[in-house]
């Protein structure tokens, strides 16, 4: 980690360390599990919710979405997160989560990495559909 003054409330993770990556990877599971595992419960509800509402055949499937630099799914991941983060920057400084100027090193930062050629990219997601009522 290089020695830069962060906040208080800033972690910075050394993304060369593959013992912090394991780490994280690590926390992020244990939390995941916590709160009943990813998207707990939400197949449930959509199916149902979606039941409701009149639409009839409903599936749900769950894939892993690889958005690795070196994939074709990088492109979309990267610009969803150039404005994604974004459209955060003023809920993360309402919060007092980090001040405007952080937030610039901070999202730059994020893009820097994000357009490295060894960055990794791995994220669970969920879909569902159905025919709907006439």
């Amino acid at each position: 980690m290089d020695s830069t003054s962060h906040g208080e409330n800033t972690y910075v993770a050394d993304t060369k360390s593959a013992a912090e990556i394991v780490r994280l990877i690590n926390q992020d599971r244990a939390a995941t599990q916590v709160m009943g595992g990813p998207l707990a419960g939400l197949p449930a509800a959509l199916r149902k919710l979606l039941s409701r509402a009149g639409y009839t055949d409903i599936h749900t499937a769950w894939f892993g979405a690889d958005s690795s630099a070196d994939t074709e799914g990088w492109a979309d991941f990267y610009h969803n997160y150039e404005i994604g983060l974004l459209q955060l920057k003023p809920l993360l400084i309402t919060l007092d989560l980090t001040k405007p100027e952080e937030f610039e090193k901070l999202y730059e930062q994020a893009l820097l990495e994000m357009r490295d050629p060894d960055f990794t990219c791995m994220t669970d997601a969920f879909t569902v559909w159905g025919n709907s009522p006439q």
